[in-house]
């Protein structure tokens, strides 16, 4: 449905059911709580200057989730000056060979690394195994190589396997 002059929209309303989802997202992103109220109330503004512009009621959900996510990883960005090395595609083949998995059981234990990884590293993990995009979106999103990509999830996985057997060999 699209809106017209005389739709009614309670944009309050709308953005109370996706808040949670927000903050969680933000606190993903920036460990801090502080900084998820911050990408809280500017994802708030942002929409509510804007809201009007969206066509269809339907996808209000969506579109500020994505307007978070797109807010949140210019935050990122800006903070941390950080620039991804370019690495030959023979490395990242090479140290893809052993891809790593994790169960069920290490989901628990993944989160409470995962908030704790250099945002370099945590980043993509979230992108890829939280908001479940794909090698292109991250890449696009990121703006980095593909290739770089790859590495990092890589080492990312790594060092996330390496902190939860640390934690496995001390119970």
């Amino acid at each position: 449905m699209f809106f017209s002059k005389n739709d009614y929209f309670d944009y309050d309303k709308e953005y109370l059911k996706v808040m949670n989802k927000i903050y969680n997202l933000g606190y993903y992103f920036f460990k801090s709580e502080e900084d998820a109220h911050d990408l809280l109330q500017e994802v708030y503004l942002i929409g509510q200057k804007k809201h009007k512009t969206l066509m269809e009621k339907n996808f209000f959900s969506t579109w500020i989730y994505r307007i978070a996510q797109n807010k949140a990883i210019d935050w990122i960005k800006k903070k941390s000056k950080e620039t991804f090395i370019d690495e030959k595609i023979e490395i990242a083949e090479k140290e893809q060979q052993e891809d790593i998995y994790f169960t069920e059981q290490d989901i628990e234990g993944l989160k409470k690394q995962l908030v704790n990884l250099p945002d370099k590293y945590r980043i993509p993990l979230i992108l890829f195994y939280m908001e479940k995009k794909s090698y292109d979106e991250i890449s696009h999103l990121l703006n980095i190589k593909m290739e770089n990509l790859k590495v990092t999830l890589y080492r990312a996985k790594k060092l996330l396997k390496q902190r939860l057997e640390n934690i496995q060999e001390q119970l």
